[in-house]
């Protein structure tokens, strides 16, 4: 349970960086015009598959596990962040 009263609050100064995001999103609901049966998106770019890279709410308050040889021993093995999109570059 974090005890950061203003965790889970997306800071607005960082709000550009869902726009990339909210662009995916769009094209995966719009129709590609060149082929009505696929998605912008998988025009583009193939087919997503959710099981690779989930999606989640834009902006959802996350931990982010530090790797024991980055942090102390006693100390928190996670980092307070925000999510803002898949890793599409990795696999999950």
């Amino acid at each position: 349970v974090p005890t950061d009263p203003s965790f889970g609050k997306f800071p607005m100064h960082a709000a550009h960086e869902l726009v990339p995001f909210g662009v995916m999103q769009i094209n995966l609901l719009r129709v590609s015009t060149n082929s009505p049966h696929l998605s912008a998106w998988a025009q583009l770019h193939g087919p997503m598959d959710f099981t690779h890279h989930p999606i989640a709410p834009p902006g959802a308050a996350v931990i982010t596990h530090d790797k024991p040889d980055q942090r102390a021993s006693w100390a928190p093995h996670g980092a307070h962040g925000y999510y803002v999109g898949p890793a599409l570059q990795h696999y999950r």
